[in-house]
């Protein structure tokens, strides 16, 4: 497994901050293992946990065929702010180096891959990811004791054949787990992804108000799980994480909001709005901002536009001088070097521009493209005209 944590408290030990990118081989990024389950610890005595350090958590919750059809990322500031939850719609693309929904990610073999990708879309530094199956769901929300629901639209299942299998009735009542993980992953006929996301999101946030409020009890809910969660995180990682969580979602101090997206194909795939997005990440996660450029995301992807291999190595060797971490992705008809951004933020300028300056260039080379924005990510294209390298 991938060591990529630094010890980010002296009250919580365990949360480390440092991800780990795999080096660049043939055009690839190698992804880490999943962490192995831990043993029961000895029985200690129970004392109440108030965390005051920031934390960030991916969960992804899958339906039965392995696709990630829920998303959120939980946060916590730290004394004095609020938590947050943001809402990732399922088919959103992230970069990972090229783009990829949310929902494909679970099955990649790269088990870092949604973690990154959200990282490098977002400009937030994400401490653990975990993915949950329905199985997993359904202990967890057995773990908090079920979840008290007030159902104003009745849930209707069907099978593969289209015969009704099950109905969740209106009303309000309390779920069990096997219950409340089809009431929040099934997209019944005709339905929107909004309406699933929007069940997803009432469950999630009574099981956050019914996590454990003790070091213990919350370390016996990660154990209870077992190999039903994939994590990035060792299980003391994800203890500290979710106890930090539960102290803001405990006092209804948990900002709840739904990225904003806009759909770019006809298989319903999204990119985030810019500005609005981005912002919004920021003002959720401010203690997690990512400054641009940093080694730890994928955040140049490089393209070889009638370069030779030679000059096109020489630029990647550049690039890595100046601190960032170019992917390779492919060759592209373009001749001419240029830059090219996702945006016109003032920061995603300004790195364009050194970037450029790395390789000889001008700003007049640093332009803002479609297809960049479609990535979320800065391209370099390195073209034959590329001089010095």
């Amino acid at each position: 497994m991938n060591e990529h944590w630094r010890t980010r408290s002296v009250v919580i030990a365990g949360i480390v901050t440092v991800l780990v990118i795999a080096s660049l081989v043939v055009w690839l990024i190698l992804g880490g293992g999943l962490s192995s389950t831990e043993d029961a610890p000895a029985a200690q005595p129970e004392t109440t946990t108030v965390s005051t350090s920031p934390g960030t958590l991916l969960l992804q919750a899958t339906d039965e065929h392995g696709v990630a059809v829920a998303n959120a990322l939980l946060g916590t500031g730290g004394t004095g702010t609020r938590g947050a939850e943001l809402l990732l719609p399922a088919q959103l693309l992230v970069p990972a180096p090229s783009p990829v929904t949310l929902a494909a990610t679970a099955a990649a073999t790269d088990t870092l891959q949604a973690r990154n990708g959200a990282t490098s879309l977002l400009g937030v530094r994400i401490d653990a990811s975990v993915v949950l199956d329905r199985l997993a769901l359904a202990a967890l929300v057995d773990g908090v004791g079920g979840v008290p629901l007030s159902i104003t639209e009745p849930v209707q299942v069907f099978d593969a054949g289209g015969r009704l299998v099950q109905v969740i009735p209106a009303g309000p009542r309390v779920l069990d787990g096997v219950t409340a993980s089809t009431y929040a992953l099934t997209l019944q006929p005709g339905e929107s992804e909004t309406a699933r996301m929007r069940r997803f999101r009432d469950v999630l946030d009574q099981v956050l108000r019914a996590l454990p409020g003790t070091a213990e009890g919350m370390r016996q809910l990660v154990l209870s799980l077992g190999s039903l969660a994939k994590s990035t995180a060792t299980n003391d990682e994800l203890v500290a994480v979710l106890s930090a969580i539960q102290a803001d979602a405990a006092a209804d101090a948990i900002d709840v909001r739904t990225l904003p997206t806009l759909v770019v194909r006809a298989d319903r795939a999204a990119v985030m709005q810019r500005p609005e997005g981005p912002s919004m990440a920021a003002r959720m996660f401010p203690e997690a901002l990512m400054p641009m450029g940093t080694p730890t995301a994928p955040v140049v992807q490089v393209w070889a536009a009638g370069a030779s291999g030679a000059q096109a190595a020489a630029a990647v060797d550049r690039l890595q001088g100046i601190g960032v971490t170019p992917v390779p992705v492919g060759r592209t008809d373009a001749a001419r070097t240029r830059v090219l951004l996702p945006d016109r933020q003032p920061d995603t300028v300004a790195f364009g521009t050194t970037v450029a300056q790395a390789l000889g260039r001008t700003g007049a080379d640093v332009v803002v493209d479609r297809g960049a924005a479609l990535a979320g990510v800065v391209q370099v294209l390195i073209g034959s005209d590329l001089d010095g390298l």
